[in-house]
């Protein structure tokens, strides 16, 4: 299935890097692990049991290069889904980044970068936890966008920041 060596998107950890794997003995039991390392926290090894397919079903490939570029390019466009009750919008936020589908992140980021742009012009913020959405929504594209471009995710987010005060694609 995956290979020592392989770089893939792992949960909520985003890029990690398969570097071994490793068998445990656990109540008289062995299993065996891929050890993987998030790239961006090089100082943390995960654990995935081989044998769980939910775990091993968040062991995701990467987007190859063209697929960054594309979506890096469709964002400024993304859906709106901006839902007006807090709780079911904290829920549907919390589905889209558990889930991780590109598409529905690149609609969240747009989504509460608006919001957040509406808010900062009457003087509000955003709620904290719309903020921190925001923020994992970033840190879980960015992060894939930034490995697979071959920069950092700080770079992804200062292009689609120039891009949107060039031409106003947020608006």
């Amino acid at each position: 299935m995956f290979n020592i060596g392989d770089t893939v998107l792992y949960d909520m950890w985003s890029v990690c890097k398969i570097v071994g794997t490793e068998e445990q003995e656990i109540n008289n039991s062995t299993a065996s692990y891929y050890l993987l390392q998030p790239v961006f926290e090089q100082d943390t090894t995960l654990y995935v049991p081989q044998n769980n397919t939910v775990l091993l079903g968040k062991m995701r490939p990467l987007l190859s290069e063209s697929q960054a570029e594309e979506i890096l390019a469709s964002l400024p466009h993304a859906e709106l889904i901006w839902i007006e009750d807090e709780r079911l919008r904290q829920q549907r936020y919390q589905e889209i980044i558990t889930h991780g589908d590109r598409k529905e992140l690149s609609s969240l980021i747009r989504t509460l970068y608006l919001h957040r742009e509406k808010q900062q012009k009457s003087g509000r913020r955003l709620h904290i936890s719309d903020e921190n959405a925001f923020h994992q929504a970033k840190e879980l594209l960015f992060r894939e966008l930034a490995f697979v471009s071959g920069v950092t995710p700080k770079e992804i987010e200062n292009k689609l920041s120039a891009s949107a005060n060039k031409c106003n694609v947020f608006d």
